[in-house]
């Protein structure tokens, strides 16, 4: 069983390592084709929408290995043509490809939780799979730096992308037995009941919630007047607490239920919003705010997805796809928000943070009373 969450684990790592190795190298991009290089990122991000959604038809049409080699190959050659291009518009194409195919990979990580794992045990490792993937951010911004250094070209993290996934893909086709058989739903109607809307809804503030940090933190360190080593010391202090509350959640699964633990991690970041919004400018202590979000962010996001994944009856792929596609979108509005309200960058921040946590507590409350089906287009 280890052996299939290593792989769902090395599953989740390809789209978060397509976003942040190249993030320090943006300047270098914009220098060398004198356009945005943000966009390179916005369109990789829709990109994995669409593929979140697209892929999970693909997943109940076809299977979760189909979806798994497909997404890979897909991968691999998206990565290699970004090394090979030398125009801008080429570079967007590639990266928007590259999104769709992160997407299916991201989405088969998650549906092969699903189908590998029950109960307590699904909820364990949907903690400590979403804690290694979103600790990545901390240090693959610095490994990109370092092969630019080393190569002197932007392109070499590509590159790099290109052969991990080479690698990966002869690992996996030698170990095709491990992926779990699904049967093709295309036909049925995706059914569920209230717990995947509920739950579902929570899931995706809590990525929203992620993407919010990730967008605010850099300008409280720059409010803080501290240097960027400073801040790449405290994106990876961050990064740790990910990690710790994930192992938390994954360790309590077996004496707390997914309930239980949903609803500390949604009070400890409301807490941590109230001490970022209320610190009135003693910004040492929105770092422990920041800090203590960070260990709530696994806690809240694996049960909330492993809750909701049990209000689906069929059509999961379909279903988890819209989760996922709508987990970026919140991501990228609350990435826009907390730039763009009348607060500091801390207090929108927190500002966000507490009305996601309201709502979620909201969502909490109540019991499951009816099913829902949906007819497939």
């Amino acid at each position: 069983m280890k052996k299939a969450f290593y792989l769902a684990a090395l599953l989740s790592l390809f789209s978060p390592l397509a976003i942040d190795m190249y993030l320090g190298l943006m300047s270098v991009i914009e220098g060398e084709f004198h356009a945005s290089a943000s966009l390179t990122l916005s369109v990789f991000l829709f990109g994995l929408g669409v593929g979140q959604i697209l892929f999970g038809l693909v997943n109940d049409k076809k299977g979760l290995s189909f979806l798994i080699v497909f997404s890979l190959i897909g991968y691999i050659s998206t990565s290699g043509a970004i090394f090979l291009f030398t125009d801008y518009l080429s570079l967007l194409i590639s990266r928007f490809g590259q999104g769709i195919f992160a997407g299916g990979l991201s989405l088969s990580s998650i549906l092969f939780i699903d189908r590998s794992f029950q109960g307590n045990e699904k909820q364990k490792y949907l903690g400590y799979q979403q804690s290694i993937m979103n600790a990545i951010p901390a240090t693959a911004p610095a490994i990109g730096t370092f092969l630019y250094e080393l190569t002197g070209s932007w392109r070499a993290t590509f590159l790099v992308l290109f052969v991990i996934g080479i690698a990966f893909l002869f690992w996996l086709l030698r170990n095709l037995s491990i992926i779990p058989k699904s049967h093709a739903t295309m036909r049925q109607r995706a059914s569920f009941n209230k717990d995947y809307i509920r739950y579902g809804i929570i899931s995706i503030l809590s990525l929203g919630g992620l993407f919010t940090y990730v967008s605010a933190y850099p300008f409280v360190i720059d409010a803080m007047g501290l240097s960027k080593l400073f801040f790449l010391i405290a994106f990876a202090f961050n990064a740790v607490f990910i990690i710790l509350g994930g192992i938390f959640s994954g360790n309590r699964s077996n004496h707390w239920s997914s309930k239980k633990l949903l609803t500390l991690g949604v009070l400890l970041q409301a807490i941590s919003a109230m001490i970022i919004f209320f610190n009135h400018g003693f910004y040492w202590l929105s770092l422990l705010g920041f800090a203590m979000y960070c260990f709530s962010f696994p806690i809240t996001i694996a049960n909330a997805m492993a809750m909701s994944l049990s209000g689906i009856h069929t059509g999961h792929g379909k279903l988890l796809g819209y989760i996922t596609c709508l987990q970026m979108c919140a991501g990228g509005l609350g990435g826009y928000l907390v730039t763009s309200l009348t607060f500091s960058t801390a207090m929108s921040f927190a500002f966000l943070l507490a009305l996601y946590a309201l709502i979620s507590i909201v969502l909490i409350q109540g019991k499951t009373q009816y099913t829902t089906e949906v007819k497939e287009p």
